[in-house]
């Protein structure tokens, strides 16, 4: 037997109460729970029937997908938890492989932030540093971002939606110091040590604090910078 859907008919069932409004939880025995039960039941079944049933549950890929993406953009979870009204920790675990279904509700949610938030980047350097570890890759590298089997295209993973300089976004904390090389590292030095407005001279730990890196690395920095710098002194000199 073959069913059509009925364009009329369309039942929200993610909105029908479980219980009466003086329980929040279905009770026996109450006539009002077993009103709302029936409801909810002959509801669900009509959907199902005339095929415009959707399950609670959808698959997680596309949520975890936005998420990493928002990070890679410079959006920090505690921000993003903040927007959703969730804690910051469900953030962390909707972003990782180890969650394979979410609530409609909640997938909706988190898509209807990323297209709010897909043309504002974010200023977090932490949350770019996170991304670039874990290999996440921004929202606009997706063509079917709900695909399991879609795999995302960069046409260069450094340069990624800006055509600036990548020392220039690094500096002015749009992207993450782990996507330069050696040798931009050394000019992010020489550009940072030599900006007027820098007030702090203390070196390689404002540095290490502003870039989100250790005080070790830092010094490892400064020291490949100054001893570029004694070269080209002794560079010049000889000439």
């Amino acid at each position: 037997m073959t069913t059509t859907t009925n364009p009329r008919h369309r039942p929200r069932t993610g909105a029908l109460p479980h219980s009466c409004d003086n329980h929040s939880d279905y009770t026996a025995g109450c006539t009002d729970c077993q009103a709302a039960g029936r409801v909810r039941f002959n509801t669900i079944y009509r959907a199902k029937v005339y095929g415009t049933h959707q399950p609670a549950l959808v698959p997680a890929t596309g949520a975890a997908r936005r998420l990493q993406g928002l990070a890679a953009e410079g959006h920090e979870a505690r921000h993003l938890a903040n927007r959703l009204g969730v804690n910051c920790t469900l953030i962390v675990r909707w972003r990782t492989p180890a969650i394979t279904e979410i609530t409609r509700r909640r997938h909706h949610d988190i898509a209807e932030l990323t297209e709010r938030l897909a043309s504002t980047p974010g200023t977090s350097r932490l949350a770019r540093t996170i991304a670039h570890r874990n290999g996440w890759v921004p929202v606009a590298a997706w063509d079917d971002i709900d695909d399991p089997d879609e795999v995302p295209h960069l046409r260069d993973p450094r340069h990624v939606r800006d055509p600036r300089a990548l020392v220039d976004r690094v500096l002015a904390g749009q992207a993450s110091i782990d996507l330069l090389t050696d040798a931009e590292l050394i000019a992010l030095w020489r550009r940072w040590a030599d900006d007027p407005l820098r007030t702090y001279r203390d070196g390689s730990t404002t540095f290490a604090r502003q870039f989100d890196i250790s005080k070790w690395r830092a010094s490892r920095i400064a020291a490949a910078a100054h001893t570029a710098a004694a070269g080209r002194t002794i560079e010049r000199n000889a000439a």
